[in-house]
């Protein structure tokens, strides 16, 4: 996931509280976690903030931070309470969600002067401070958020576990038991019913429809398809070039349909695309700089339709996608 405004606060939170740290054994774990989260912090300005230049990073940073996800809401001040209902409303977030409820209490029960006690306390604290930074600024109800839980519920689950073990070994032998048998027929039915995905033969169908040093346009996901030659990844490009240039605006913005769709040509001949990969996750995208919903014929001829029943779609779930390949005339822009 993209990591922006969200894990910036989140840094900022993480350094008051290790200054505001008394204990010196949680005040070890804070120094640890921030130092961690200042390389990761670094690192990431270098790749997202030093190229655009921070004047044009932080009028983007406000345009996300307004626009994401609608007006303030009841409802939007609790996506993380809706984000975890509907996550353990799946089977395997349900095993997850239980795990929790059993070892995290067993793991809160380990006595005060054990040495667990200050990785228990800042866990909860790294917990406490998450929950509250996206109640806030994160709008969505999406379950790949539980991600950034996941890490430190994780910690908390090994802790419970290591002393449920300690007190009730044939608990944890049990416990273990069930854990294994549970993954193991999650994704063994997984494995079953993804039997037929073939990824690679997908991909060689990309390349013999493209030939070899176009430069492509497509969705992020089959980029991999095309790791030796120049390939552009679809509406993740495009919208950091609206966000974050004058380049490029987004479409509703324009005066007229036929504005947006030379914008969009303009785009694409300055940047030599020959090449554009239109699945069913990119092209709606695409679809909204054109005049009428569809590509026109006089910039983009269709060299191949390639069926699939996986790939094609934002989701690798079972169907029947289509995409579309397209040759860009750029003699015609």
């Amino acid at each position: 996931m993209d990591v922006h405004y969200r894990c910036i606060q989140i840094v900022l939170i993480t350094w008051a509280a290790l200054l505001l740290s008394k204990r010196r054994g949680e005040l070890r774990l804070w120094l640890a976690l921030g130092a961690g989260c200042l390389i990761a912090f670094v690192e990431w300005c270098s790749l997202n903030v030093l190229p655009v230049g921070l004047d044009n990073y932080r009028s983007s940073l406000l345009h996300m931070a307004a626009q994401d996800g609608g007006e303030y809401t009841w409802k939007t001040l609790a996506s993380e309470v809706w984000r975890f209902a509907h996550f353990s409303g799946r089977w395997a977030g349900a095993l997850d969600v239980s795990l929790w409820l059993v070892l995290i209490p067993v793991a809160l029960r380990a006595p005060k002067p054990s040495r667990e006690r200050p990785a228990l306390a800042v866990m909860l604290q790294w917990l406490a401070i998450l929950f509250v930074v996206l109640s806030l600024l994160e709008r969505t109800t999406r379950e790949r958020y539980i991600l950034i839980y996941a890490p430190y519920l994780s910690v908390l689950c090994a802790l419970g576990f290591r002393r449920l073990s300690e007190l009730r070994p044939a608990w944890g032998i049990g416990l273990s038991a069930v854990i294994l048998l549970v993954v193991s027929g999650e994704y063994g039915g997984i494995l079953y019913k993804n039997r037929d995905l073939d990824t690679a033969a997908y991909n060689a169908k990309l390349r013999a429809n493209i030939p070899t040093g176009s430069v492509v346009l497509g969705s992020v996901f089959y980029w991999q398809a095309f790791a030796d030659q120049p390939y552009f990844c679809g509406q993740y490009y495009l919208g950091r070039l609206a966000e974050l240039t004058d380049m490029l605006d987004p479409a509703e913005e324009y005066p007229s349909p036929s504005e947006a769709y030379a914008a969009l040509l303009g785009i694409l001949k300055k940047r030599n695309i020959e090449y554009v990969i239109g699945c069913e996750d990119f092209l709606p995208f695409l679809k909204r700089y054109t005049p009428d919903g569809t590509l026109p014929s006089r910039n983009f001829t269709l060299v191949a339709t390639i069926k699939d029943p996986y790939h094609g779609k934002e989701k690798a779930r079972k169907g029947s996608y289509s995409t579309r390949i397209y040759r860009l005339h750029t003699s015609e822009l």
